[in-house]
């Protein structure tokens, strides 16, 4: 069944502390492409990646260096650690936004991206909207090639040559179909782009000229909502496709990366480990649905799951670290900030736990449903609700220090750049906080 947006299936109930591993081995189809000639057996690891990367990039083409200071993509880049370090003197309850987007820039409808002085997002057409960070000025749009346009449901993925926009959009009732396109940060041209059969609700990520993006094509003589769901690796420079992993159920959740591997999670409430060529290493599954991208902590994996569950798993197997229950189920990714991972549960509780151990630090209740996200900057987390209410907590003690009602919902989560905390709301607009 396809996914429409607002609709978030209901958590299987199992008891919330029971680790279950699933077996070693793959799922549907794994394919694996390496063009070099006389392939025998290769012995290294490392070789295979660089071949690989070498491949998705095409040649040893320009470096395309992030911005180190950006929030490229869903989760802040391919880590999806969720935190900015920087100074935050608190607004207390007199806190309001600094600029708006203008009228120009058009009905806006992605959680936004930021990089290289720009903020990135999506109009309701599928353009691409470029705004200055420093007043939310427009500075130029890239607008979608045939069939790619409709709504950006999810954050625009960035590095230092491009942007990648997934659009999404209802034909009829039984027609539900996306996109995904790279543009030019340069020229602001459309480099290439790929159809999707469903809906694009895993945000795409680059790491290392390879763009990773959850699409579904139609299954040959299936019915209208029958589909095949894969992350497949695409080259930045010309989208030709070097990575394909094939699996049961939609994916809503972005990939994690970290230049070897690739984590996600999936609908069928299981979290896997893919490595070069997209060939699985590992899988763990959890009591209910992964919606939302792990962090990767360098030595753990923190991925969160509808069983309530915020879960730390070891880097080279399915190994179960601590596990610390929010209470309800996590739609959200969580942060990282030192030493602490900051979650929050649907029905609003919000924890921190130590993210050695697993021990809960503290736990505060906001008093409404959280669907769409956390940020975080210095020793703050921002938490949005789905009433549109900003909190912004101290990660020490769990205090608020600021709070701002936004004029409507939501439409994702916040970002941190420039100084400024970023949201896209329903109303169409974005909202610049300052920090």
């Amino acid at each position: 069944m396809p996914i429409r947006p607002g609709d978030r299936p209901s958590p299987r109930r199992t008891p919330a502390r029971s680790q279950r591993v699933a077996p070693l081995g793959g799922v549907g189809s794994q394919v694996q492409r390496m063009t070099a000639i006389g392939v025998g057996v290769v012995a290294a690891g490392s070789l295979i990646v660089a071949a690989v990367l070498l491949v998705a990039r095409g040649g040893s083409g320009p470096a395309c260096t992030p911005d180190p200071s950006g929030w490229n993509g869903a989760g802040g880049g391919p880590a999806q650690r969720g935190s900015a370090q920087l100074a935050v003197r608190d607004p207390g309850s007199r806190w309001s936004p600094v600029w708006t987007s203008p009228d120009s820039a058009g009905h806006l409808t992605a959680p936004p991206s930021a990089a290289r002085g720009l903020v990135f997002n999506v109009r309701s057409d599928g353009t691409l909207v470029a705004l200055a960070a420093g007043d939310g000025g427009l500075r130029w749009t890239s607008p979608p090639g045939g069939g790619e346009s409709g709504a950006g449901m999810v954050a625009v993925a960035l590095d230092g040559c491009s942007a990648v926009v997934a659009t999404s959009r209802q034909q009829a009732a039984t027609q539900l179909t996306g996109a995904v396109r790279a543009v030019d940060l340069d020229s602001h041209q459309r480099r290439w782009g790929v159809s999707s059969a469903d809906f694009v609700l895993a945000a795409p990520e680059i790491e290392q000229g390879i763009v990773y993006a959850g699409i579904a094509q139609p299954r040959p003589g299936g019915g209208a909502f029958d589909r095949d769901y894969y992350l497949d690796g695409y080259a930045e420079n010309d989208g030709s496709r070097g990575y394909r992993k094939r699996f049961q159920a939609g994916l809503i959740a972005p990939p994690t990366s970290d230049g070897e591997h690739v984590w996600i999670g999936d609908l069928d409430n299981s979290f896997y480990a893919l490595g070069p060529g997209a060939r699985q290493l590992w899988s763990f599954s959890t009591g209910g649905i992964i919606s939302a991208g792990a962090v990767d902590g360098g030595s753990s994996l923190y991925v969160a799951s509808a069983d309530h569950n915020l879960y730390a798993l070891e880097h080279d197997a399915p190994r179960e670290r601590w596990h610390a229950d929010a209470g309800s189920p996590i739609e959200v990714a969580p942060v990282l900030v030192d030493t602490t991972v900051v979650a929050a549960g649907r029905d609003g509780r919000v924890i921190a736990v130590d993210s050695q151990s697993g021990k809960v630090r503290w736990s505060v209740d906001i008093g409404a449903v959280v669907t769409h996200g956390l940020a975080a900057a210095g020793n703050r987390v921002a938490v949005i609700d789905d009433g549109g209410v900003m909190h912004l907590l101290d990660v020490a003690s769990g205090l608020e220090r600021g709070r701002w009602t936004a004029p409507a919902p939501p439409s994702g989560g916040p970002a941190v750049y420039g100084g400024r905390l970023l949201v896209t709301c329903a109303d169409g607009r974005l909202y610049a906080l300052p920090l």
